[in-house]
């Protein structure tokens, strides 16, 4: 199960620069909010752990348990969202400490899709692996949605769609998804630029969030 290094092959250089950087981080968030700094330390300190633990772990083990990993994801996302936060319900607390189930999802899909694609490899640019790559994408992704969490939704599926492009998809795939997909967001963000404040007035929060993006100066507030 443990990887045999040798002290002097371990990336202590990258393990450095992510010390630095979340070093950083927590000095930012204290001078804006000192009294979140503590649980940002703790949080540092455990996933600077856990971190660690992971990288003496080999992958090919870890990588045995990934439907485990799916199923704990789902009950993560429909039983443990938590308590409600600006009408989105995202989090549950263990030992007073906060989380988000959709950020726990994201590297979960990371690990499942990389067992995923290396097991069909030989078949990616068939209908069947494609089917089925989007069905095991799409149920997390409708679940992430609905609480709602828009943003995480994106990312998430722009993870994936990562994932799905490395793993050697056919550009005679890609071209025609991108050729339709591009145009259409391009109508659907021009579309809410020129009706935003009808929107926002609706409740359509989504609209907050792009007018948060394309005129930070006037719509900064609205997203918050």
């Amino acid at each position: 199960m443990l990887k045999q290094y040798r002290l002097k092959n371990y990336h202590f250089q990258l393990v450095v620069y992510i010390i630095a950087l979340s070093i950083i981080g927590i000095l930012l968030i204290g001078s804006a909010k000192h009294s979140v700094q503590s649980k940002q330390i703790i949080g540092f300190v455990m996933g600077l752990t856990i971190m660690i633990v992971l990288s003496l772990i080999d992958y090919t083990f870890l990588l045995k348990f990934v439907w485990i990993y799916y199923a704990v994801m789902i009950v993560l996302l429909v039983l443990f969202a938590g308590d409600d936060a600006k009408g989105a319900q995202r989090w549950f607390e263990i030992a007073g400490i906060r989380f988000q189930p959709s950020e726990i999802a994201k590297i979960i899909l990371i690990l499942f899709f990389a067992y995923f694609f290396s097991r069909f490899e030989d078949s990616i640019n068939t209908v069947r692996t494609l089917a089925l790559s989007v069905i095991f994408a799409g149920i997390p992704l409708f679940l992430i949605l609905k609480q709602p969490d828009n943003s995480t939704t994106i990312l998430t599926a722009l993870i994936f769609a990562t994932l799905l492009f490395i793993s050697g998809l056919s550009y005679k795939i890609i071209m025609p998804v991108l050729g339709v997909s591009v145009p259409i967001v391009l109508i659907v963000i021009s579309y809410i630029y020129t009706h935003a404040d009808a929107l926002i007035k609706k409740g359509f929060y989504p609209a907050t969030r792009i007018m948060s993006w394309l005129d930070p100066t006037n719509y900064a507030d609205t997203a918050a």
